[in-house]
This record gives structure tokens, sequence and C-alpha cells, in this order.
């Protein structure tokens, strides 16, 4: 299983916590928190299931348009990578419970308000036939490698 970085995930409010924690720690001082109470700082919906889930969805996305994972997770603004990670934050919203914000940050390290334009970029392209139809294939190859 591939490593995730917990501050690409985290919210703002728990980076700070768990810094100001770290500095505590490093100053000899006792901790204030305990690690369960930082959960907030992750979506609700965060879990195994969900990260498996998205995972899944960049590699699928990634065989289908036969390019490298590393293209679909960088901030690059080449209109072909820009679009595969428009599919997988679309697809993403629909097969996991990961919100908005925890979407951008883990797939091209974007906000929620980009994650947003881009499933609305990804519903209006689906009247095109063609592209409606690569879709549909990404979404049957998802299907059928995971459990659900």
């Amino acid at each position: 299983m591939e490593l995730i970085d917990l501050r690409r995930i985290l919210s703002t409010k728990a980076k700070r916590m768990i810094d100001d924690e770290v500095k505590r720690y490093a100053a000899g001082q006792k901790w204030k928190v305990h690690l369960g109470q930082a959960n907030f700082g992750i979506g609700n919906g965060f879990n195994d299931d969900s990260y498996e889930m998205l995972n899944n969805i960049i590699d699928v996305v990634c065989k289908h348009y036969k390019t490298e994972r590393a293209v679909i997770l960088a901030k690059s603004r080449i209109k072909p990578y820009v679009g595969y990670r428009q599919v997988v934050h679309f697809l993403a919203r629909k097969y996991t419970k990961l919100h908005l914000a925890d979407i951008g940050a883990m797939v091209g390290g974007v906000d929620h308000a980009t994650v947003i334009h881009s499933i609305k970029e990804v519903k209006s392209l689906m009247s095109d036939m063609a592209f409606a139809n690569h879709v549909d294939i990404i979404e049957h190859k998802i299907l059928l490698t995971t459990e659900i």
C-alpha cells in the first residue's frame, strides 16, 4: 500500500493543532491533545475504503488514458492532463464519501472550488457521446476491480 502525506488531507485547523503539539513536545511540555481528538481535521467520510476507491479510480483512469499516476496527481495545466484529473474528481465524488477539499488535496493539490468546477465540466461534456463512452468504460472498469 502506498503511504499518504497526512498534511495534504488535513484541514488547516488540524495542521495548526498538530504543529502546536509538535512544538510543545520539542519544548519538553506535555501533550494537550490526544491524537484521536485530531480526527475532526479529516473529512467525515475519509476512511480506508474511500482511500482505496480513490486509488483504484486513479489507477483505472491512468490505464485508460495510458498515462502515469504522477501526471494526474501533479498541478499541470496541460489540457489533456487537466481533463484526466477532472474525470478523477468526478468519479471520486460519485464513488467515495470524501469531501471535495479532500479529493482536491489528494488529486492535483487543488481546492474544493476546482473540484466543483471539474464535476460541472465533466457533467457538461457528458452530452458528447464519445466522451460519455470513455467515462462509462472507466466506470465499468472501476466497478469490475472494486469490491462494493
